[in-house]
């Protein structure tokens, strides 16, 4: 009884040193983050496409309230991503890397009047 009792203890101490190194290995997972080019401040609910470009499967995200998507494509793909009041961002990433990128306020110049 004694013996399966240390048998089973070893086992289960086993079984927790390999979850808590598997969490270590995959606990850091690649994002893309979306932040204002002028105030460097995170744009939440972003639209983010990602279309890949051997297959042009695309896949849509909208970024939660840190400005952030997961970055899980699994090949090359072109990454648009469109909000209102910016101008719409287009590039090439690739898989598994975590990027930061910048959208750039859209100019809306209006004629001045005056008011009388």
């Amino acid at each position: 009884m004694i013996l399966m009792l240390k048998s089973l203890f070893i086992r289960l101490s086993g079984l927790m040193v390999l979850l808590l190194i598997g969490s270590e290995t995959f606990g850091q997972q690649a994002t893309v983050r979306i932040i204002d080019a002028k105030t460097k401040e995170p744009v939440p609910y972003a639209h983010v496409c990602f279309q890949s470009i051997k297959s042009d499967v695309q896949t849509h995200f909208v970024t939660d309230f840190k400005g952030q998507v997961p970055n899980e494509i699994k090949e090359t793909s072109k990454v648009a991503i469109s909000y209102v009041g910016y101008e719409t961002y287009i590039d090439t990433i690739q898989p598994g890397t975590t990027y930061t990128l910048m959208l750039v306020p859209a100019v809306l110049n209006m004629s001045e009047g005056v008011v009388t």
